[in-house]
């Protein structure tokens, strides 16, 4: 069996060089996405806090957001936790394998980023109105 592979993928046209360079291609972009994403999970959180501006509701609301409302909506009709943003690292960002009615890598990363602007923006405006 060991034997026919080579054979296999010389006869398709993909060297083992090749296969490996593919490889170390999509574990850059994986690694690069998944540090991304992270980095969109902080900002989240920077929002809240600018939103809420005490440091212990902020922790509590973004660990609420992250963590505990996944779970409480994972029984709901149609499985809207599947939008929450730990759900969206875990099930398509940094999945190894296809997660079944999970959203795509670029789709989830794109809607974390669309999390992490509203937070901002309004963080930006409640800190323009009390602040200035």
């Amino acid at each position: 069996m060991l034997a026919v592979q080579p054979a296999r993928r010389a006869a398709e046209g993909v060297s083992e060089h090749d296969r490996h360079q593919r490889t170390g291609q999509a574990l850059r972009e994986d690694l690069v996405e998944s540090g991304s994403f992270l980095a969109l999970l902080a900002l989240f959180g920077l929002g809240i806090g600018a939103i809420i501006r005490h440091s212990a509701g902020s922790i509590a609301v973004f660990v609420g957001c992250t963590l505990l409302v996944p779970l409480i909506l994972h029984n709901v009709a149609g499985n809207p936790s599947r939008f929450m943003p730990v759900m969206l690292l875990g099930n398509s960002v940094g999945a190894v394998v296809p997660v079944f009615g999970a959203l795509s890598s670029t789709a989830a990363f794109l809607l974390m980023a669309l999390y992490a602007a509203i937070a901002l923006a309004v963080g930006a405006a409640f800190l323009n109105r009390r602040d200035v």
